[in-house]
């Protein structure tokens, strides 16, 4: 079997996707001061691969929502030089050695200058390392880089922000609360229509307004499935119409990786047993027949390729259609009408319904 993947959580590619759409906003944000020198005209490259090639030995089984971006100068001195993001939303120890690990490789690969943003959205007021230091027989070496404590921040210090990554921000605090259980599905439904409305009040185009929308009704779940329900259908009263999905590539990424580990483990658990079973049921009677060691050999590598076929083929379509179910579930369950899900998974309407044999939300 391959190498268990780190499991993503849908907040991780919400972040993922946040950093892609909101880039200009997010350095303007996190880095005011010098963000005029960038010329943002030129576009923004996205490293996302590099920095996986440079990193890949690094916390194996972990998940890690960093970003490496490339930015371009107005002056032209340097002509660029990049940006690494990183959002964090546990304790880690190692955290400052990572980073500066990551510092001295892309200094290493790229040889052009680097400035680094840790975002920490954890639950521990004590945990937020800034640095990284290294000091040892008369050498010494200090590695700092910019930090942003989410935790140390209150929700009213984002209303009077006019950036759309202060909606963001204000978002994944409350992301903090909920997940301490301090809010109640009730009180979030509360507070996520108080952020919708002042997000309407801010005069954002319908892009713009599409993609925090959609940061705000999933970055946060309730409790109880119903609930989602009961909020979606209060937002379309509210907003007037039926909102589209927005940045559904985020979703699509999680819940397809979700299902994709998912199939690989059901699938090779499954087979595993029946070829084993079926193998040894075939091979005793074919030996019993052939009764040399020369022949067991070669008949169980025989059956055993023969099965494992065939067994793959049934076990994979019976688990594939099993978990596409499953989703399709979580989906409806987090709000996803019947018309979407069908357009996230290249499938009909009618495929769906037949599944659950005519039961539909539309």
């Amino acid at each position: 079997m391959s190498k268990k993947k780190p499991k993503y959580t849908l907040q991780d590619m919400l972040w993922k996707g946040i950093i892609e759409d909101l880039i200009e906003y997010l350095v303007i944000f996190f880095f005011g001061k010098w963000a005029d020198e960038i010329d943002f005209s030129k576009g923004v490259k996205f490293l996302d691969k590099e920095l996986a090639e440079i990193t890949a030995d690094l916390g194996k089984g972990q998940r890690y929502v960093d970003k490496l971006v490339q930015v371009y100068t107005k002056s032209g001195v340097p002509k660029w030089f990049l940006i690494h993001i990183e959002v964090q939303g546990y304790v880690d120890l190692n955290f400052g050695k990572r980073m500066f690990t990551y510092f001295y490789r892309i200094l290493d690969k790229y040889g052009m200058p680097t400035t680094a943003l840790a975002i920490f959205t954890d639950d521990n007021m004590q945990f937020h390392p800034k640095s990284y230091e290294i000091n040892h027989f008369g050498t010494r070496n200090v590695y700092e880089f910019n930090t942003y404590k989410l935790l140390e921040k209150q929700p009213e210090d984002f209303h009077d922000i006019d950036n759309p990554i202060a909606v963001v921000l204000e978002t994944a605090w409350y992301g903090i609360k909920k997940n301490r259980k301090k809010i109640t599905d009730e009180g979030l439904i509360s507070l996520k229509f108080d952020l919708i409305r002042r997000l309407m009040k801010k005069g954002y185009d319908r892009d713009l307004i599409e993609v925090l929308l959609n940061f705000i009704k999933k970055y946060i779940r309730f409790e109880k499935p119903q609930k989602n329900l009961i909020f979606e259908k209060e937002l379309d009263n509210f907003l007037g119409k039926t909102k589209t999905m927005g940045v559904k590539e985020a979703i699509i990424q999680w819940y397809s990786e979700q299902a994709a580990d998912e199939r690989e483990e059901k699938v090779t658990k499954e087979v595993t047993e029946r070829v084993t079973k079926e193998v040894t049921e075939e091979v005793t009677e074919k030996v019993t027949e052939e009764v040399t060691e020369k022949v067991t050999e070669e008949v169980t590598e025989k059956v055993t390729e023969e099965v494992t076929e065939k067994v793959t083929e049934e076990v994979t379509e019976k688990v594939t259609q099993n978990i596409t179910q499953k989703y399709i579930i979580s989906m409806r369950e987090n709000g996803l009408k019947d018309k979407e899900i069908a357009g996230l998974l290249g499938i009909s309407i009618e495929e769906i319904q037949a599944i659950f044999k005519g039961d539909s939300l539309e």
